[in-house]
């Protein structure tokens, strides 16, 4: 095998360390802007699923919600006037969780499921 193949590339000795800092903090301003895009996402969600279209155009039209809400609900409404279902998709996905499709390989009298295929992340799980 050739040196570095397994490390990109690079050659580490052992004992000796790259990075004696760790990974950097993240920073409490990049904390409060994941979890405010988290809580977004799950109330736009929310909204797809209840089929409230209302309360979607007041938030996407609204000066006083953060802008993330704004977009999220903006590009929720244009997905639903071109009838792209794969931006929706995307966006329950992060919401509700990625659905798992079950393999029936057994036979016609009892149909065992021997395999769950996550198709997202192309894993087979036994």
């Amino acid at each position: 095998m050739a040196k570095g193949k397994k490390t990109g590339g690079r050659n580490f000795v052992p004992g000796v360390v790259t990075n004696p800092n760790g990974r950097p903090k993240i920073p409490p301003e990049v904390k409060t802007l994941r979890k405010l895009t988290t809580e977004s996402l799950a109330e736009i969600g929310d909204l797809i699923l209840q089929g409230d279209k209302p309360r979607l155009h007041e938030i996407a039209n609204s000066l006083t919600e953060p802008a993330i809400r704004v977009a999220y609900a903006k590009a929720t409404i244009n997905a639903m006037v071109k009838g792209d279902l794969s931006t929706l998709e995307l966006i329950l996905n992060r919401v509700v969780g990625k659905v798992k499709d079950k393999v029936d390989l057994g036979s016609q009298e009892g149909g065992i499921v021997l395999k769950v295929v996550d198709y997202t992340t192309n894993k087979d799980e036994k």
